[in-house]
């Protein structure tokens, strides 16, 4: 009777679980609230494109994105180890430690 009743718990939790699923794929998606994108109209053909490329490698004005890449400038180097353990140990005395470390139980 326990072994019947466990499958038709089973049964019935599967049945009532797809329920949502079931008309998924038959709602209609047209009326969303997405906006209508207008269609893409070519200008130039493959071939005048092609043209315009290689007149801009004759001419030089051809944009290489790489040389235009923003430096990054080096940053100033960061406290040597010495430094941090100093600080650590002043903040212990001043007793600013204990009050992040309270805040911090990891």
């Amino acid at each position: 009777m326990k072994a019947n009743l466990k499958v038709v718990l089973a049964a019935l939790t599967l049945s009532l679980s797809s329920v949502p699923f079931a008309h998924a794929d038959s709602q209609n998606f047209s009326d969303s609230s997405y906006p209508n994108l207008p269609k893409a109209e070519h200008q130039k053909t493959r071939a005048e494109v092609r043209e315009t490329l290689a007149e801009a490698r004759r001419n030089g004005t051809l944009t290489v994105i790489d040389s235009q890449y923003p430096e990054i400038p080096e940053s100033a180097l960061g406290k040597t180890r010495m430094q941090v353990k100093n600080e650590l140990q002043q903040s212990k005395a001043s007793g600013e430690y204990k009050q992040f470390d309270s805040l911090y139980r990891g």
